[in-house]
């Protein structure tokens, strides 16, 4: 895996439907804007085989940025979130790429994009209990700190503009931020 921030010609990321490989996505030049995706032929012989869009068929070919960038940007957060997040992880705002190997494990939907190689089955996901205290100044921290990203094992990604903070309050009262700590933490 390339160090962060790096631009490294051929690297992949694997795109996962919960234990089901869908495929991957490529670094297909030293720009960040030229990113593809490929189908994995046992995703698309598989009975609940789906296009994870419609502008994406289940083709073998590798399907080219014009496609593939808008779709997999469209699962990160949008403007002054986008900023903060790339300053914090040290990323490029336009690195699709990049930004989605540092938050890809929790995205908005179905889908979780991990390291090439890396299943879910891997990573030891977790939540955090959260004091009230804690949430509050989460909260308040969320403007500096979109998605409280940059705190220690936060890999989520919300989309949109507004800020968002995912939690669960449990029946008892108790709030678990929605994070995950993984056994699997990006090098800095």
């Amino acid at each position: 895996m390339a160090e962060r921030g790096k631009l490294v010609v051929g690297d992949k990321l694997d795109i996962w439907f919960g234990a089901q490989r869908v495929g991957e996505l490529e670094r297909l030049s030293e720009s960040a804007l030229e990113v593809g995706f490929r189908y994995d032929p046992a995703w698309m012989s598989a009975a609940n085989a789906f296009p994870v869009s419609t502008r994406m068929p289940l083709l073998t070919e590798v399907h080219p940025a014009r496609e593939a960038y808008i779709w997999f940007m469209n699962l990160l957060p949008e403007a002054a979130d986008l900023q903060k997040v790339s300053q914090l992880l040290r990323v490029g705002v336009i690195d699709v790429f990049g930004m989605l190997r540092e938050m890809g494990d929790d995205l908005p939907g179905a889908f979780e994009v991990r390291p090439a190689g890396v299943r879910p089955a891997d990573l030891n996901p977790q939540v955090l209990e959260l004091t009230e205290a804690e949430l509050a100044a989460a909260l308040r921290r969320l403007p500096e700190r979109p998605l409280m990203v940059g705190e220690k094992g936060v890999r989520m990604s919300l989309p949109g503009v507004q800020h968002k903070l995912a939690v669960v309050v449990e029946p008892d009262g108790k709030v678990l931020g929605a994070m995950r700590q993984t056994a699997w933490i990006p090098p800095v």
